[in-house]
Order: structure tokens, then C-alpha cells, then sequence
């Protein structure tokens, strides 16, 4: 299964999944402030997103921005969770390389809160390194990780 750019999925199905993608980064990724479908499609561009194939439920999805000549970032990579532990994740990461690669960038850089230790270890396994650490604005600890690509 490969993903796709938000941008390249059909028109008339483009908002379901937006509203999708928003409802499973607000669900899961403990964010500051609630994910909309607008803020999503706003940078359809820039998301990566797995789609079942029958029914269009958002298997999983990735944010991929391009933030220096040489950096990109990549963003909020959220699974459905009945489809983790399954692949996907990984699938999406390297998806997400491969498009930071495609735009020039020479390395990518996530940011992932220390309680998340299933998103570090998947970074880790793909060949991430951690870099560096900070306190976030909750005073939870937040680890940097790049990959030179």
C-alpha cells in the first residue's frame, strides 16, 4: 500500500478525508490545538495519507514541509489505532523521506514527546537519530530527531 498526497485524492473525497486526518491528530497526538478539516486542506500539499481501499477510512497519515533549502520536517504521523503495529507507520515514514528527498532537502527532522515511545522507536528503527531534547510548553519532554537523507 503506498500513500498518497492528500492534494492527488479525488476532489469529492478530499474533505471526508481531511475531517478524518483532523479527528485522529486531535484523538492521538496530544496537540496543543484541535486539528479542522480547513487547516488540513489549507496544506493538502503537504500531507501524506494511506486510504483503505473500499471503504476511504484514513488508515494513516504524515506532514511533510519543506523548512530550509536543506531541511524538511515531517509532522503529526498519526495510524488509525486499530492498524498499528502493522506497517504502516513505517510505510508512511519512508513515504515522507522520499518526498523531503524529492524536494531537495539533504536531511528531515521530526519532533516526538518523550512519552511517545512508539513513534521514537519507529524513528529509530528507520535509521533517525536523536539530536538534541527540550522542555515543551506543557513541561513535557520533546526529543529532536534527523535522518541525513
Amino acid at each position: 500500500m503506498t500513500p498518497s498526497k492528500l492534494s492527488d485524492i479525488p476532489q469529492d473525497l478530499r474533505l471526508a478525508v481531511a475531517e478524518q486526518i483532523a479527528a485522529n491528530l486531535t484523538a492521538h497526538n496530544k496537540l496543543l490545538v484541535a486539528y479542522t478539516a480547513e487547516k488540513i486542506l489549507a496544506d493538502e500539499t503537504t500531507y501524506l495519507v494511506l486510504l483503505g481501499s473500499s471503504d476511504h477510512l484514513v488508515i494513516g497519515s504524515i506532514q511533510v514541509r519543506k523548512v530550509q533549502w536543506y531541511q524538511a520536517e515531517t509532522c503529526h504521523l498519526t495510524v488509525h489505532p486499530a492498524y498499528r503495529r502493522q506497517g504502516f507507520g513505517t510505510a508512511l515514514k519512508h513515504a515522507a523521506e522520499d518526498q523531503a528527498r524529492a524536494s531537495g532537502a539533504k536531511i528531515a527532522q521530526c519532533t516526538i514527546r518523550d512519552d511517545n515511545t512508539a513513534s521514537r522507536e519507529l524513528s529509530r528503527g528507520a535509521g533517525w537519530s536523536e539530536v538534541s531534547a527540550f522542555r515543551g510548553d506543557r513541561g513535557n519532554t520533546v526529543r529532536v530527531y534527523q535522518k541525513t537523507l
